[in-house]
Protein backbone atom coordinates (compact mmCIF):
# COMPACT_ATOMS: atom_id res chain seq x y z
CA UNK A 1 0.00 0.00 0.00
CA UNK A 2 1.24 3.45 -0.88
CA UNK A 3 0.18 7.09 -0.37
CA UNK A 4 1.36 9.61 -2.94
CA UNK A 5 0.91 13.27 -3.84
CA UNK A 6 -0.17 14.36 -7.30
CA UNK A 7 -0.57 17.89 -8.59
CA UNK A 8 -2.65 19.21 -11.48
CA UNK A 9 -5.15 18.43 -10.14
CA UNK A 10 -4.10 18.38 -6.49
CA UNK A 11 -4.84 14.85 -5.30
CA UNK A 12 -3.64 12.49 -2.59
CA UNK A 13 -3.75 8.93 -3.89
CA UNK A 14 -3.99 5.85 -1.69
CA UNK A 15 -3.07 2.88 -3.91
CA UNK A 16 -3.08 -0.81 -3.10
CA UNK A 17 -2.77 -4.16 -4.84
CA UNK A 18 -0.43 -6.20 -6.95
CA UNK A 19 -1.17 -6.72 -10.61
CA UNK A 20 -4.49 -4.91 -10.34
CA UNK A 21 -4.03 -1.71 -8.38
CA UNK A 22 -6.94 -0.15 -6.53
CA UNK A 23 -6.90 3.57 -5.84
CA UNK A 24 -8.66 6.04 -3.60
CA UNK A 25 -8.18 9.55 -4.92
CA UNK A 26 -8.81 12.38 -2.46
CA UNK A 27 -8.49 15.99 -3.66
CA UNK A 28 -6.87 18.70 -1.59
CA UNK A 29 -7.12 22.43 -2.02
CA UNK A 30 -4.07 24.70 -2.35
CA UNK A 31 -4.50 27.14 0.51
CA UNK A 32 -2.10 28.40 3.15
CA UNK A 33 -3.04 25.26 5.07
CA UNK A 34 -0.84 22.99 2.93
CA UNK A 35 0.42 25.39 0.29
CA UNK A 36 3.77 23.56 0.09
CA UNK A 37 2.41 20.02 0.02
CA UNK A 38 2.94 19.53 -3.70
CA UNK A 39 6.42 21.03 -3.52
CA UNK A 40 7.46 18.81 -0.60
CA UNK A 41 6.48 15.71 -2.53
CA UNK A 42 5.66 12.13 -1.67
CA UNK A 43 9.04 11.02 -0.34
CA UNK A 44 9.40 13.77 2.28
CA UNK A 45 5.79 13.67 3.45
CA UNK A 46 4.88 10.00 3.18
CA UNK A 47 8.17 8.14 2.61
CA UNK A 48 8.57 6.60 6.10
CA UNK A 49 4.85 5.88 6.43
CA UNK A 50 4.84 4.08 3.08
CA UNK A 51 7.82 2.00 4.21
CA UNK A 52 5.90 1.03 7.33
CA UNK A 53 2.79 0.11 5.34
CA UNK A 54 4.85 -2.04 2.98
CA UNK A 55 6.30 -3.93 5.95
CA UNK A 56 2.83 -5.08 7.05
CA UNK A 57 1.30 -8.40 6.03
CA UNK A 58 -1.03 -8.14 3.00
CA UNK A 59 -4.23 -8.75 5.06
CA UNK A 60 -3.26 -5.85 7.34
CA UNK A 61 -2.69 -3.60 4.33
CA UNK A 62 -6.07 -4.71 2.94
CA UNK A 63 -7.79 -3.65 6.16
CA UNK A 64 -6.16 -0.20 6.17
CA UNK A 65 -6.96 0.41 2.51
CA UNK A 66 -10.60 -0.57 3.06
CA UNK A 67 -10.92 2.11 5.74
CA UNK A 68 -9.66 4.77 3.33
CA UNK A 69 -12.21 3.49 0.81
CA UNK A 70 -14.92 3.76 3.47
CA UNK A 71 -13.97 7.38 4.13
CA UNK A 72 -14.00 8.12 0.41
CA UNK A 73 -17.52 6.68 0.20
CA UNK A 74 -18.66 9.21 2.81
CA UNK A 75 -17.39 12.09 0.67
CA UNK A 76 -19.10 10.59 -2.40
CA UNK A 77 -22.47 11.03 -0.69
CA UNK A 78 -22.25 14.85 -0.93
CA UNK A 79 -23.43 15.35 2.62
CA UNK A 80 -23.15 18.54 4.62
CA UNK A 81 -19.91 19.42 6.37
CA UNK A 82 -21.43 18.67 9.79
CA UNK A 83 -22.75 15.30 8.58
CA UNK A 84 -19.32 14.42 7.21
CA UNK A 85 -17.79 15.30 10.58
CA UNK A 86 -20.05 12.96 12.51
CA UNK A 87 -19.59 10.07 10.08
CA UNK A 88 -15.83 10.43 9.82
CA UNK A 89 -15.00 10.43 13.54
CA UNK A 90 -15.61 6.66 14.03
CA UNK A 91 -13.88 5.94 10.69
CA UNK A 92 -10.82 7.89 11.82
CA UNK A 93 -10.85 6.03 15.15
CA UNK A 94 -10.96 2.75 13.25
CA UNK A 95 -8.10 3.83 10.97
CA UNK A 96 -5.91 4.83 13.94
CA UNK A 97 -6.54 1.47 15.59
CA UNK A 98 -5.79 -0.41 12.38
CA UNK A 99 -2.58 1.49 11.58
CA UNK A 100 -1.57 0.37 15.10
CA UNK A 101 0.46 2.98 16.93
CA UNK A 102 2.42 0.45 18.98
CA UNK A 103 3.49 -1.66 15.99
CA UNK A 104 4.35 1.44 13.99
CA UNK A 105 6.31 2.84 16.94
CA UNK A 106 8.48 -0.29 17.18
CA UNK A 107 9.10 -0.21 13.41
CA UNK A 108 9.95 3.50 13.54
CA UNK A 109 12.54 3.25 16.29
CA UNK A 110 14.28 0.42 14.42
CA UNK A 111 13.98 1.50 10.79
CA UNK A 112 12.79 5.14 10.79
CA UNK A 113 16.19 6.93 10.53
CA UNK A 114 14.87 9.83 12.61
CA UNK A 115 16.83 13.10 12.36
CA UNK A 116 17.42 15.18 15.50
CA UNK A 117 18.31 18.75 16.39
CA UNK A 118 22.06 19.08 16.94
CA UNK A 119 21.49 20.25 20.53
CA UNK A 120 18.97 17.60 21.62
CA UNK A 121 19.62 16.18 25.11
CA UNK A 122 18.91 12.90 26.87
CA UNK A 123 18.16 14.67 30.17
CA UNK A 124 16.98 18.14 31.06
CA UNK A 125 19.89 20.58 31.56
CA UNK A 126 18.03 23.78 32.45
CA UNK A 127 19.26 25.56 29.32
CA UNK A 128 15.70 26.34 28.15
CA UNK A 129 12.30 26.33 29.91
CA UNK A 130 11.51 22.71 30.72
CA UNK A 131 8.03 22.61 29.18
CA UNK A 132 9.41 24.06 25.94
CA UNK A 133 12.26 21.52 25.79
CA UNK A 134 11.84 18.17 24.05
CA UNK A 135 14.28 15.52 25.26
CA UNK A 136 15.37 12.79 22.87
CA UNK A 137 12.95 10.14 24.17
CA UNK A 138 10.09 12.64 24.07
CA UNK A 139 11.00 13.64 20.53
CA UNK A 140 10.98 10.00 19.41
CA UNK A 141 7.43 9.71 20.74
CA UNK A 142 6.49 12.96 18.98
CA UNK A 143 7.71 11.52 15.67
CA UNK A 144 5.64 8.37 16.30
CA UNK A 145 2.62 10.60 16.89
CA UNK A 146 3.39 12.52 13.70
CA UNK A 147 3.42 9.26 11.75
CA UNK A 148 -0.13 8.63 12.93
CA UNK A 149 -1.12 12.12 11.81
CA UNK A 150 0.42 11.40 8.40
CA UNK A 151 -1.96 8.46 8.00
CA UNK A 152 -4.83 10.95 8.40
CA UNK A 153 -3.68 13.40 5.71
CA UNK A 154 -5.72 11.75 2.89
CA UNK A 155 -8.89 12.10 4.98
CA UNK A 156 -8.03 15.56 6.31
CA UNK A 157 -7.32 16.72 2.75
CA UNK A 158 -10.75 15.94 1.34
CA UNK A 159 -12.51 16.92 4.57
CA UNK A 160 -10.95 20.38 4.46
CA UNK A 161 -11.62 20.72 0.73
CA UNK A 162 -15.29 20.96 1.73
CA UNK A 163 -14.72 23.06 4.86
CA UNK A 164 -17.68 25.25 5.81
CA UNK A 165 -17.62 25.57 9.59
CA UNK A 166 -19.83 28.44 10.74
CA UNK A 167 -17.08 29.56 13.15
CA UNK A 168 -14.93 30.65 10.21
CA UNK A 169 -11.57 29.72 8.69
CA UNK A 170 -9.64 30.27 11.94
CA UNK A 171 -11.16 27.01 13.18
CA UNK A 172 -10.28 24.95 10.11
CA UNK A 173 -7.39 23.20 11.88
CA UNK A 174 -9.47 22.62 14.99
CA UNK A 175 -12.24 21.02 12.94
CA UNK A 176 -9.79 18.66 11.24
CA UNK A 177 -8.08 17.81 14.51
CA UNK A 178 -11.48 17.17 16.07
CA UNK A 179 -11.84 14.09 13.86
CA UNK A 180 -9.36 12.27 16.14
CA UNK A 181 -11.38 13.00 19.28
CA UNK A 182 -12.77 9.44 19.48
CA UNK A 183 -9.46 7.74 18.66
CA UNK A 184 -6.75 6.15 20.78
CA UNK A 185 -4.43 9.06 19.96
CA UNK A 186 -6.10 11.20 22.61
CA UNK A 187 -4.89 8.80 25.31
CA UNK A 188 -1.22 8.77 24.29
CA UNK A 189 1.36 10.39 26.60
CA UNK A 190 2.89 11.95 23.47
CA UNK A 191 -0.37 13.81 22.84
CA UNK A 192 -0.39 15.10 26.43
CA UNK A 193 3.22 16.22 26.04
CA UNK A 194 2.47 18.05 22.79
CA UNK A 195 -0.55 19.76 24.36
CA UNK A 196 1.62 20.91 27.29
CA UNK A 197 4.27 22.21 24.89
CA UNK A 198 1.67 24.20 22.97
CA UNK A 199 0.20 25.57 26.19
CA UNK A 200 3.66 26.64 27.36
CA UNK A 201 4.27 28.54 24.11
CA UNK A 202 0.87 30.20 24.40
CA UNK A 203 1.62 31.28 27.97
CA UNK A 204 5.05 32.58 26.97
CA UNK A 205 3.49 34.80 24.30
CA UNK A 206 0.26 35.65 26.11
CA UNK A 207 0.88 39.41 26.01
CA UNK A 208 0.89 39.32 22.21
CA UNK A 209 -2.54 37.77 21.84
CA UNK A 210 -4.71 40.81 22.57
CA UNK A 211 -5.54 41.56 18.89
CA UNK A 212 -6.49 37.94 18.27
CA UNK A 213 -8.64 37.78 21.39
CA UNK A 214 -10.41 40.95 20.25
CA UNK A 215 -11.29 39.09 17.07
CA UNK A 216 -13.24 36.57 19.16
CA UNK A 217 -10.56 33.89 19.62
CA UNK A 218 -10.80 33.31 23.34
CA UNK A 219 -7.55 33.15 25.33
CA UNK A 220 -8.44 29.68 26.63
CA UNK A 221 -8.88 28.48 23.04
CA UNK A 222 -5.39 29.47 21.86
CA UNK A 223 -3.49 26.49 23.36
CA UNK A 224 -6.01 24.11 21.78
CA UNK A 225 -5.74 25.99 18.50
CA UNK A 226 -1.93 25.70 18.70
CA UNK A 227 -2.25 21.95 19.26
CA UNK A 228 -4.48 21.57 16.22
CA UNK A 229 -2.19 23.74 14.07
CA UNK A 230 0.89 21.79 15.15
CA UNK A 231 -0.76 18.47 14.30
CA UNK A 232 -2.50 19.38 11.04
CA UNK A 233 -0.16 21.93 9.49
CA UNK A 234 3.29 20.77 10.52
CA UNK A 235 3.56 17.33 12.11
CA UNK A 236 1.36 15.62 9.53
CA UNK A 237 3.42 16.84 6.57
CA UNK A 238 6.88 17.27 8.13
CA UNK A 239 10.00 15.40 7.04
CA UNK A 240 11.19 13.24 9.95
CA UNK A 241 14.60 12.71 8.28
CA UNK A 242 15.68 16.31 7.68
CA UNK A 243 18.11 17.51 10.40
CA UNK A 244 17.69 21.13 9.30
CA UNK A 245 13.90 21.01 9.60
CA UNK A 246 13.15 18.69 12.47
CA UNK A 247 9.52 18.39 13.47
CA UNK A 248 9.82 20.27 16.75
CA UNK A 249 11.79 23.05 15.07
CA UNK A 250 9.10 23.39 12.40
CA UNK A 251 6.33 23.38 15.01
CA UNK A 252 8.11 26.03 17.07
CA UNK A 253 8.78 28.27 14.07
CA UNK A 254 5.24 27.97 12.83
CA UNK A 255 3.61 28.71 16.20
CA UNK A 256 5.94 31.64 16.78
CA UNK A 257 5.06 32.95 13.31
CA UNK A 258 1.38 32.52 14.13
CA UNK A 259 1.84 34.47 17.35
CA UNK A 260 3.52 37.31 15.49
CA UNK A 261 0.73 37.24 12.93
CA UNK A 262 -1.85 37.52 15.71
CA UNK A 263 -0.04 40.61 16.95
CA UNK A 264 0.71 42.10 13.51
CA UNK A 265 1.09 45.84 13.42
CA UNK A 266 2.91 45.84 16.77
CA UNK A 267 6.52 46.85 16.19
CA UNK A 268 9.50 47.64 18.36
CA UNK A 269 9.20 50.90 20.25
CA UNK A 270 12.70 51.44 21.58
CA UNK A 271 13.41 55.15 21.88
CA UNK A 272 16.26 56.54 19.81
CA UNK A 273 16.53 59.96 21.46
CA UNK A 274 17.36 61.33 24.88
CA UNK A 275 14.74 62.12 27.48
CA UNK A 276 14.75 65.80 26.66
CA UNK A 277 14.07 65.30 22.96
CA UNK A 278 10.96 64.41 21.07
CA UNK A 279 10.56 60.65 21.32
CA UNK A 280 10.96 58.61 18.15
CA UNK A 281 10.79 54.83 17.94
CA UNK A 282 12.78 52.60 15.65
CA UNK A 283 9.53 51.59 13.98
CA UNK A 284 8.88 55.23 13.09
CA UNK A 285 12.25 55.39 11.39
CA UNK A 286 11.15 52.83 8.86
CA UNK A 287 7.52 52.72 7.75
CA UNK A 288 5.98 49.27 7.69
CA UNK A 289 5.11 48.45 4.10
CA UNK A 290 2.19 46.19 3.21
CA UNK A 291 3.84 44.93 0.01
CA UNK A 292 4.99 41.70 1.70
CA UNK A 293 2.39 39.38 3.31
CA UNK A 294 2.64 39.48 7.10
CA UNK A 295 2.95 35.69 7.40
CA UNK A 296 5.93 35.75 5.01
CA UNK A 297 7.70 38.43 7.02
CA UNK A 298 7.07 36.66 10.33
CA UNK A 299 8.49 33.42 8.95
CA UNK A 300 11.63 35.35 7.96
CA UNK A 301 11.78 36.76 11.50
CA UNK A 302 11.65 33.31 13.04
CA UNK A 303 14.35 32.04 10.65
CA UNK A 304 16.64 34.97 11.48
CA UNK A 305 16.35 34.13 15.17
CA UNK A 306 17.99 30.74 14.44
CA UNK A 307 21.61 31.78 13.91
CA UNK A 308 22.83 28.22 13.38
CA UNK A 309 20.34 27.84 10.53
CA UNK A 310 21.32 31.19 9.01
CA UNK A 311 25.04 30.39 9.13
CA UNK A 312 24.37 26.98 7.62
CA UNK A 313 22.40 28.53 4.75
CA UNK A 314 25.17 31.04 4.08
CA UNK A 315 27.68 28.17 3.97
CA UNK A 316 25.78 26.20 1.29
CA UNK A 317 28.00 25.47 -1.68
CA UNK A 318 31.08 26.39 0.33
CA UNK A 319 30.32 30.09 -0.05
CA UNK A 320 30.94 31.16 3.57
CA UNK A 321 31.83 29.65 6.93
CA UNK A 322 30.56 31.65 9.89
CA UNK A 323 30.55 30.92 13.62
CA UNK A 324 27.05 31.41 15.12
CA UNK A 325 28.66 32.31 18.46
CA UNK A 326 30.56 35.12 16.80
CA UNK A 327 27.33 36.44 15.28
CA UNK A 328 25.62 36.25 18.67
CA UNK A 329 28.44 38.26 20.25
CA UNK A 330 27.94 40.95 17.62
CA UNK A 331 24.20 41.01 18.24
CA UNK A 332 24.68 41.32 22.03
CA UNK A 333 27.07 44.21 21.47
CA UNK A 334 24.36 46.05 19.54
CA UNK A 335 21.80 45.38 22.26
CA UNK A 336 24.07 46.72 24.99
CA UNK A 337 25.22 49.87 23.19
CA UNK A 338 23.03 52.83 24.28
CA UNK A 339 24.29 54.86 21.31
CA UNK A 340 23.30 52.27 18.71
CA UNK A 341 20.17 53.06 16.71
CA UNK A 342 18.94 51.62 13.44
CA UNK A 343 18.96 54.03 10.50
CA UNK A 344 18.62 53.72 6.74
CA UNK A 345 22.16 52.63 5.90
CA UNK A 346 21.78 49.57 8.17
CA UNK A 347 19.10 48.19 5.86
CA UNK A 348 21.16 48.98 2.76
CA UNK A 349 24.47 47.50 3.91
CA UNK A 350 22.87 44.52 5.67
CA UNK A 351 20.99 43.49 2.52
CA UNK A 352 24.12 43.30 0.33
CA UNK A 353 25.88 40.20 1.81
CA UNK A 354 22.59 38.56 2.84
CA UNK A 355 21.01 38.67 -0.61
CA UNK A 356 20.35 34.90 -0.58
CA UNK A 357 18.72 35.00 2.87
CA UNK A 358 16.45 38.02 2.94
CA UNK A 359 15.38 40.77 0.56
CA UNK A 360 15.85 44.50 1.31
CA UNK A 361 12.05 44.88 1.22
CA UNK A 362 11.73 42.21 3.90
CA UNK A 363 14.31 43.84 6.17
CA UNK A 364 12.17 46.96 6.57
CA UNK A 365 9.23 44.78 7.67
CA UNK A 366 10.75 42.85 10.53
CA UNK A 367 10.97 43.58 14.25
CA UNK A 368 14.05 44.88 16.04
CA UNK A 369 15.24 41.55 17.48
CA UNK A 370 15.51 39.60 14.19
CA UNK A 371 16.77 42.77 12.49
CA UNK A 372 19.64 42.93 15.00
CA UNK A 373 20.40 39.32 14.11
CA UNK A 374 20.50 40.27 10.42
CA UNK A 375 22.82 43.25 11.07
CA UNK A 376 25.11 41.08 13.19
CA UNK A 377 25.17 38.43 10.45
CA UNK A 378 26.09 41.00 7.81
CA UNK A 379 28.79 42.50 10.02
CA UNK A 380 30.29 39.04 10.61
CA UNK A 381 30.30 38.37 6.85
CA UNK A 382 32.13 41.65 6.24
CA UNK A 383 34.62 40.80 8.99
CA UNK A 384 35.36 37.38 7.51
CA UNK A 385 35.14 38.10 3.79
CA UNK A 386 35.48 41.86 3.47
CA UNK A 387 35.43 44.71 3.20
CA UNK A 388 36.32 44.48 6.89
CA UNK A 389 35.84 48.22 7.42
CA UNK A 390 32.08 47.80 6.85
CA UNK A 391 31.87 45.45 9.84
CA UNK A 392 32.77 48.13 12.37
CA UNK A 393 30.79 50.74 10.45
CA UNK A 394 27.59 48.67 10.79
CA UNK A 395 28.13 48.10 14.52
CA UNK A 396 29.22 51.60 15.55
CA UNK A 397 27.17 53.83 17.84
CA UNK A 398 26.87 57.55 17.18
CA UNK A 399 25.10 60.78 18.12
CA UNK A 400 22.92 62.88 15.84
CA UNK A 401 24.09 66.34 14.82
CA UNK A 402 23.46 68.93 12.16
CA UNK A 403 24.76 67.79 8.76
CA UNK A 404 27.95 69.43 7.52
CA UNK A 405 29.61 69.25 4.12
CA UNK A 406 29.04 66.11 2.07
CA UNK A 407 32.74 65.36 1.79
CA UNK A 408 33.54 65.39 5.48
CA UNK A 409 32.59 63.24 8.42
CA UNK A 410 33.51 64.68 11.82
CA UNK A 411 36.65 66.23 10.35
CA UNK A 412 37.58 63.27 8.09
CA UNK A 413 37.52 63.65 4.32
CA UNK A 414 36.13 60.71 2.36
CA UNK A 415 38.12 59.66 -0.65
CA UNK A 416 36.43 59.74 -4.02
CA UNK A 417 35.49 56.51 -5.75
CA UNK A 418 38.26 55.43 -8.19
CA UNK A 419 37.12 55.29 -11.80
CA UNK A 420 37.94 51.59 -12.21
CA UNK A 421 35.71 50.65 -9.27
CA UNK A 422 33.06 53.03 -10.56
CA UNK A 423 33.08 51.26 -13.94
CA UNK A 424 32.97 47.76 -12.37
CA UNK A 425 30.05 48.80 -10.19
CA UNK A 426 28.14 50.36 -13.09
CA UNK A 427 28.59 47.11 -15.02
CA UNK A 428 26.29 45.46 -12.46
CA UNK A 429 23.43 47.55 -13.88
CA UNK A 430 23.51 47.14 -17.70
CA UNK A 431 19.90 48.17 -18.24
CA UNK A 432 19.89 51.69 -16.82
CA UNK A 433 17.48 54.34 -18.00
CA UNK A 434 18.71 56.88 -20.57
CA UNK A 435 18.60 60.62 -19.94
CA UNK A 436 17.58 63.27 -22.47
CA UNK A 437 21.14 63.48 -23.79
CA UNK A 438 21.18 59.76 -24.56
CA UNK A 439 23.51 58.87 -21.69
CA UNK A 440 22.81 56.23 -19.02
CA UNK A 441 21.45 57.68 -15.80
CA UNK A 442 23.31 57.29 -12.51
CA UNK A 443 23.46 53.62 -11.53
CA UNK A 444 21.60 52.38 -8.43
CA UNK A 445 24.98 51.55 -6.89
CA UNK A 446 26.24 55.10 -7.24
CA UNK A 447 22.96 56.43 -5.84
CA UNK A 448 23.24 54.05 -2.90
CA UNK A 449 26.76 55.26 -2.07
CA UNK A 450 25.68 58.90 -2.34
CA UNK A 451 22.74 58.32 0.03
CA UNK A 452 24.90 56.58 2.64
CA UNK A 453 27.47 59.39 2.56
CA UNK A 454 24.71 61.96 2.92
CA UNK A 455 23.21 60.13 5.86
CA UNK A 456 26.36 59.62 7.90
CA UNK A 457 26.95 63.36 7.98
CA UNK A 458 23.93 63.63 10.29
CA UNK A 459 25.96 62.07 13.11
CA UNK A 460 28.90 62.67 15.41
CA UNK A 461 31.08 59.59 15.60
CA UNK A 462 32.71 59.00 18.97
CA UNK A 463 35.07 56.51 17.34
CA UNK A 464 36.72 58.38 14.49
CA UNK A 465 37.82 55.11 12.92
CA UNK A 466 34.26 53.79 12.60
CA UNK A 467 33.80 55.66 9.33
CA UNK A 468 36.61 54.70 6.96
CA UNK A 469 37.93 57.33 4.60
CA UNK A 470 37.57 54.65 1.90
CA UNK A 471 33.83 54.25 2.58
CA UNK A 472 32.81 54.91 -1.04
CA UNK A 473 35.26 52.33 -2.37
CA UNK A 474 34.34 49.84 0.35
CA UNK A 475 30.64 49.96 -0.49
CA UNK A 476 31.37 49.64 -4.21
CA UNK A 477 33.64 46.67 -3.50
CA UNK A 478 30.88 45.02 -1.46
CA UNK A 479 28.37 45.52 -4.26
CA UNK A 480 30.75 43.99 -6.80
CA UNK A 481 31.75 41.11 -4.51
CA UNK A 482 28.30 40.03 -3.27
CA UNK A 483 26.00 41.11 -6.10
CA UNK A 484 28.24 40.57 -9.09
Amino acid sequence: MHISIETNPNTIIVSHGGDITEEVRLPWITTNLWNKLGKLGTVKVFGPLNEYFESLPPPHQDAIFNIYAEAHAVFDRNLSFDENTQLLKPIVAKLIACVDHEAMRHWLFKHGNIAYNSDIRETYTGEYPERQTYLKDEYNELVALAMMFKSLVPIWAMYLAGYSDARGKDYRDSSAFGLVSESLLMDLPAMDRLADYCEALAEKNSKLFTPAICQSIGSDEIPRMFLAMAAVRRLSVGDIRDPDRTLIKEVYKYLESTTLSFSKGVRDKRSTRGEGDEQESVSERYRISEMVPSMTSTEVEVDLMDLELMCRRLSEGGAMALDPERVLQRKERLENDPLFTIVDYHFTLTAIPLKHLVSPMMLVQINREPLLHAIALAATVYEAYGPITLCEFLLAGRLERDPESVGEVSGFTLRELPQDLHDQMDALYPYRQIDNAGRPKTSPGATLIHNVVQEINQFDWLDGGAVPTTLRSDIATALIQYLG
